[in-house]
């Protein structure tokens, strides 16, 4: 990560706020700004395409995303398209899909992508939560970065490889890793066991599991969840039954 990204004027995180509806990113504004103050910036969007500007553009530290935007108001999972999206290019950033929406597979889906999940008129506890996680992850955000860049350069990963690294260690699923990534969950697996290979090869079996425990850490701060958490109650292995086989030397 470049030195300010995220960061917006001197330092202060973004907060991304993605809904169609005027009102709610006027509330949602107005119970940031008047907890936080000048603390953090609050970037309003209405649509996917303005969020994704925003995510290219200023590299936000936290994002609140509604579910239901789109194409036409029948599409009832636009913004968690959205949020695979966002993962592509910041897999630990903390999100919080907040929503009209009250259905179990919308809170699944959400957590299988390492997003809290808050439905709309239950008070503004969670986005607070985000907000403050953001300002963590912004903070710490740039020597993470750089370790798991300087691995992966040290490793050989391909940008693929590093970033299924990233996840895996992050306790993410086999499929939520190929929704984000747009791979198979049998490419997820076969880039897992070139990772494997790769540290073997290196002898960086010691350096990946200290990163594996900073990123672990990170993930359990910014997401607010335990990554896996659901994927375990299911019997699932939340980093796929062959990353345990054997341990990198």
């Amino acid at each position: 990560m470049r030195a300010g990204e995220g960061g917006g004027n001197g330092g202060r995180p973004i907060v991304l706020v993605v809904d169609d509806e005027q009102h709610v990113l006027e509330a949602v504004r107005k119970v940031i700004e008047g907890e936080f103050g000048a603390k953090v910036q609050v970037r309003l969007t209405a649509t996917i395409r303005e969020a994704l500007a925003v995510l290219r553009r200023e590299h936000p530290a936290g994002a609140i995303v509604d579910i239901k935007m789109g194409r036409s108001k029948g599409d009832r999972e636009g913004g968690l398209r959205l949020v695979a999206r966002m993962r592509r290019r910041e897999p630990l950033m903390p999100v919080l899909v907040y929503t009209g929406l009250r259905e179990w597979a919308h809170y699944i889906r959400s957590r299988e992508l390492g997003a809290d999940y808050w439905p709309k008129g239950e008070g503004f506890g969670p986005i607070l939560g985000l907000v403050s996680r953001a300002i963590r992850h912004l903070n710490g955000r740039s020597a993470l970065a750089s370790a798991v860049a300087e691995f992966a350069a040290d490793a050989g990963f391909t940008p693929c490889e590093a970033r299924v690294f990233v996840l895996t260690e992050a306790g993410w699923t086999t499929g939520a890793i190929g929704q984000v990534c747009q791979i198979r969950s049998d490419g997820v697996r076969k880039h897992r066991r070139r990772i494997r290979a790769k540290i073997r090869a290196g002898k960086l079996g010691a350096r990946a599991s200290a990163l594996g425990d900073q990123l672990r850490a990170a993930a359990l701060e910014r997401y607010g969840i335990a990554a896996g958490r659901l994927d375990h109650r299911r019997g699932e292995d939340s980093r796929g039954s062959d990353d345990h086989g054997d341990k990198p030397n």
